[in-house]
């Protein structure tokens, strides 16, 4: 018996091993330019640059960074081990992200992990976040103390309406988090988006977004729209 899972596992590392040769390395960029208005800020415009890297079947990273015109930056960076199952497949997914609201001279530091399963039509995720705050200018000599949230629920469902591979796609996403920032567990952000690829390298995808306008988890009646535009290109 102890020989038959050895031989099982053999085999099955040397699939993944094959897979991984097989697997042809393509990295993409996305650009995109966004428009936004709410009550905290006002109108508003966004860039956003994001690096997506696929190194095999197993494993991907991608990190992003997010300038507005309400002076506050954002960055964001993801690592998530994969594993393909027969439908779909199973990811673990750890995400890290900052802002910088200078506009009010604070900071936010966010840290996520969680588990998701996706389909060619939906995807599903849940996991656990904690957040940090802290004066722009603090220093290890500052009087002013920093703001460690309890760990709270992560969550994300997203739904297409075509198979991931195909040219076009519309897609719908209920989470409390995006890209660069992390909203608490009763405050999702709702997000209708759609993708068109001109051909096998260049995409162009928009998507709307409503989201809450309070600041640092600080509870919103009303909440901001963001809509945005861009092209991603893969090599």
């Amino acid at each position: 018996m102890k020989t038959k899972y050895l031989i099982v596992s053999a085999l099955w590392l040397l699939s993944l091993s094959i897979n991984a040769q097989n697997y042809s390395f393509k990295p993409q960029i996305c650009a995109f330019l966004e428009y936004g208005y709410n009550y905290t800020w006002a109108h508003y415009g966004n860039a956003e640059l994001q690096v997506n890297l696929p190194v095999n079947p197993y494993f991907e990273a991608n990190a992003m960074t997010h300038l507005s015109t309400a002076n506050v930056y954002s960055f964001a960076a993801n690592a998530r081990p994969q594993f393909p199952l027969s439908v779909g497949k199973i990811y673990l997914e750890t995400k890290f992200t900052y802002r910088a609201i200078v506009r009010n001279q604070m900071q936010d530091l966010s840290a996520a992990f969680s588990i998701g399963y996706q389909m060619d039509y939906v995807r599903f995720q849940i996991g656990t976040y904690s957040k940090m705050f802290a004066e722009f200018n603090r220093n290890l000599h500052s009087n002013t103390e920093i703001f460690i949230e309890a760990p709270s629920l992560l969550y994300a469902l997203e739904i297409w309406v075509r198979p991931q591979d195909n040219p076009w796609n519309i897609n719908l996403r209920i989470a409390n988090y995006n890209d660069y920032s992390i909203e608490r567990m009763w405050q999702p952000l709702f997000a209708l988006g759609g993708k068109y690829s001109l051909n096998n390298n260049l995409a162009i995808i928009a998507e709307a977004e409503l989201k809450p306008t309070g600041m640092f988890h600080l509870d919103a009646s009303f909440y901001g729209i963001t809509t945005r535009a861009g092209i991603a290109y893969q090599f």
